[in-house]
C-alpha cells in the first residue's frame, strides 16, 4: 500500500477516536446531571408526597359468611372527619371488589361526629330504602359493615347512628332498629 493512503487512514482513525472521546465524556456528563437532577426530583417528591396510615377493612366475600380483612392506607388529614371521609370513601369503593351490601346508587351524603357522645351519624340517601335488598342478613350485614369497620379503625368511636336523607328511619327492611346507635359487634369478623 502507498504511505500516503497509510497517513490517511491513520490520520482517519486518530480523529474519528478524538471525536469519539470528546462525544463520550461531554454526553456522560449531560448523563451524570441528568441522573442528579432526576435525584433531586425524587428527593422533591418523597418531601411532597402525602402522609399515609394503614387500616385494616373487613368485606364479605363469596367463601365466608364473615367479613374478612384487608389492608389499606389511606391518606392522613389533620381533621380526623376528613380522614374518616376518605376512609369511607375507600370502604364504599372497594367494596364492589367483593360481596357489597351497600346497594346501588346509595350515596352517603353527610359525616357528623357527636364528641361527647363518641358517635359518629352516617347520613346516606333515600335509594339506601328504596334500593335495599332486604332480609334481616341484609340489614345485620350493612349496618355492620359501617359499625365495625368505623369502630375498629378509629377508637375515639363507640358508635354509629345511621339516617336516610336526613332522617330517623324505624328500619331498613323491617328487622333491625335504626331509631337507636349500634355499637360494634366483632363476632361477625374474621381476624
Amino acid at each position: 500500500m502507498n504511505k500516503k493512503i497509510i497517513y490517511i487512514l491513520i490520520s482517519l482513525a486518530v480523529i474519528f477516536f478524538v471525536t469519539s472521546l470528546i462525544i463520550y465524556l461531554s454526553s456522560s456528563g449531560t448523563f451524570k446531571r441528568a441522573i442528579e437532577d432526576k435525584k433531586g426530583d425524587s428527593e422533591v417528591l418523597e418531601e411532597t408526597a402525602p402522609d399515609l396510615e394503614k387500616v385494616k377493612i373487613f368485606f364479605l366475600t363469596n367463601r365466608s359468611s364473615l367479613f374478612l380483612p384487608k389492608e389499606f392506607e389511606v391518606e392522613k388529614k389533620e381533621d380526623r372527619i376528613e380522614f374518616l371521609k376518605n376512609f369511607l370513601d375507600l370502604m364504599i369503593n372497594e367494596s364492589s371488589n367483593f360481596v357489597s351490601p351497600f346497594p346501588e346508587q346509595t350515596r352517603l351524603q353527610s359525616v357528623f361526629y357527636i364528641d361527647d357522645k363518641q358517635m359518629v351519624v352516617l347520613d346516606f340517601n333515600e335509594e339506601l330504602i328504596i334500593n335495599f335488598p332486604g332480609g334481616s342478613r341484609g340489614e345485620i350485614e350493612f349496618i355492620y359493615f359501617f359499625v365495625n369497620n368505623i369502630c375498629y379503625n378509629f377508637k375515639e368511636i363507640k358508635k354509629v347512628k345511621i339516617l336516610i336523607a336526613g332522617n330517623e328511619y324505624k328500619t331498613l327492611s323491617g328487622h333491625l332498629d335504626l331509631e337507636n346507635p349500634y355499637n360494634p359487634n366483632y363476632k361477625y369478623f374474621r381476624r
